[in-house]
């Protein structure tokens, strides 16, 4: 993991990184969080300018690779059992939601017929 975050510094690498693993490259254009009863809608230039302005570190183990802004907003870890050996990238929700409150999104309701 340590040589993963070495590599992440580099902003060319991390910004395809991250456009590949949360947008599939170009083929997505939006990122949608479900907030309470409302769907946040955010722009792929929104949450890649904010992804980007945040950290890259390994935990103390250098177990995992963090994406910190105040708090962690992303990790990458390694799973394996023997059999099913991966590697998991999440973005953890409420961090997330911190992170891009300043940034233009989209409300819609997750409510059907409701505004």
């Amino acid at each position: 993991m340590e040589l993963l975050k070495n590599e992440l510094q580099d902003e060319t690498l991390r910004k395809s990184f991250l456009s590949k693993s949360i947008f599939n490259s170009n083929e997505v254009d939006r990122f949608i969080v479900k907030e309470k009863s409302k769907y946040k809608i955010w722009e792929k230039e929104y949450v890649l300018e904010k992804l980007l302005s945040s950290r890259v570190c390994n935990t103390s183990t250098k177990t995992k690779v963090l994406f910190k802004s105040d708090v962690d907003v992303g990790k990458i870890g390694y799973r394996g059992d023997g059999n099913k050996d991966c590697i998991k990238f999440l973005i953890i929700k409420n961090s997330f939601l911190d992170l891009m409150k300043d940034s233009p999104a989209k409300t819609i309701s997750a409510k059907p017929g409701e505004k």
